[in-house]
């Protein structure tokens, strides 16, 4: 049996791949590529005998969270730090450029610090995630270089997007100094490629990762769906897809091919993904991205109403995340302020932290594959109590 057999048998074909895309960006032969019908990887080509990097740096089935905390801090977590992870600050921030703050689904902040470090020449390319132009609703992995390229990628897309299969089409492009923005599971796949010092570009070219909160994501049938039932335009007639658009925090927008635009109200996104969710997410326990060099998220403080400017919440977490965003504050890209705790447990936290454990346990208790986090999971407390209503959330 080669790699990618065994990759299927024990993760993708017992529902436990995240779709993060990392086995096809680090294959050396290229052998594996993403299906979009089928939302899992598939073989296109031959394994190369004894290589098995697909199954060690797969982040499905094992996710070694406190060998990634003793590789990145030099120990592993205390008991404080077990449903955050292990940070240097916490705060909230924004992107001072209001054009970059606008298009940002919430403060602007990934696209600002993109941006600064593309212009101060830390990286000279970034990873984010773009629309396709031959199917305007399908959200893809791409690489942008410039400030534009960034903007372009701006706005969270509520879809799972194997960001990490471009991994190596962007060192075979000859880029040298690469940023990375992904969700927990595109993090995991990368930083076990670091653990395993395999292959030895993922540790020499990738400069940072920034980390997205991820409460939950859904599959690509979500958006299809959406567009059919509410905003009721047949696929082949969407000329663009907007999951955030305008005004925070964001409507889901389609602009048809004879310049219609339908808006989707939040409330009824919300009703309609139910049931849409991506089977792997429902089992994952990281909501804060507790592997990245800085994680961001939405801010949900109760001065957030509809049309104010967005805001975001953030850790930094490794020596090189502080530096990054200390960079873009003293260089005028980022502003920083402070910020309650409590505002770290609203969004997902609650369906990632508590639902993903609980999940795990019932998949257990039932013999089900599951995802090993290398923690010990609780569902039953809460950190404090905490007021959760909000308008936009609640």
């Amino acid at each position: 049996m080669n790699a990618f057999a065994k990759l299927e048998n024990e993760v993708v074909k017992i529902g436990l791949c995240t779709d993060c895309g990392t086995c096809v960006g680090v294959c050396p032969n290229r052998a594996i590529a993403m299906s979009y019908s089928k939302e899992e990887p598939e073989a296109i080509g031959e394994c190369s005998p004894q290589c098995n990097l697909c199954n060690e740096v797969c982040p499905g089935k094992n996710i070694p969270m406190l060998d990634f905390d003793k590789m990145l801090f030099g120990r592993h977590r205390s008991a404080n730090e077990m449903l955050l992870g292990v940070g240097q600050s916490f705060f909230k921030c924004h992107a001072v450029d209001p054009v970059v703050r606008a298009n940002g689904g919430g403060g602007g902040v990934v696209s600002a610090l993109l941006i600064h470090a593309l212009e101060s020449s830390l990286i000279d390319a970034a990873i984010v995630v773009t629309m396709s132009n031959e199917r305007p609703w399908v959200a893809i992995p791409n690489i942008a270089t410039n400030r534009e390229g960034v903007i372009a990628a701006a706005q969270a897309k509520d879809t799972v997007v194997p960001v990490n299969s471009i991994l190596g089409e962007a060192i075979e492009r000859g880029f040298k100094r690469v940023g990375v923005v992904g969700l927990p599971c595109h993090i995991h796949g990368i930083r076990k490629a670091q653990l395993i010092g395999r292959p030895d570009w993922v540790a020499k070219n990738v400069k940072f990762l920034i980390g997205l909160f991820c409460g939950l994501n859904y599959n690509f049938r979500a958006t299809e769906h959406i567009i059919g039932e509410w905003a009721e335009v047949p696929l082949e007639q969407v000329a663009k897809l907007e999951y955030r658009a305008g005004e925070y925090p964001g409507t889901f927008t389609v602009t048809t091919k004879k310049g219609e635009v339908i808006g989707v109200p939040l409330r009824a996104r919300r009703h309609t993904t139910q049931g849409h969710e991506h089977d792997r997410c429902l089992v994952c326990y990281d909501y804060a991205n507790e592997a990245a060099d800085v994680s961001i998220g939405d801010y949900f403080g109760f001065e957030m109403m509809r049309g104010v400017p967005g805001q975001s919440t953030a850790i930094t977490r490794t020596d090189i995340g502080k530096k990054l965003i200390e960079g873009a504050e003293a260089a005028n890209y980022v502003h920083t302020g402070s910020v309650e705790m409590e505002d770290f447990y609203r969004g997902g936290f609650e369906v990632k932290k508590h639902g993903g454990a609980f999940r795990i346990f019932e998949r257990k208790r039932f013999g089900l594959p599951y995802p090993d986090f290398q923690l010990p999971l609780d569902f039953r407390s809460m950190p404090r109590k905490l007021n959760l209503t909000h308008p936009l959330i609640s």
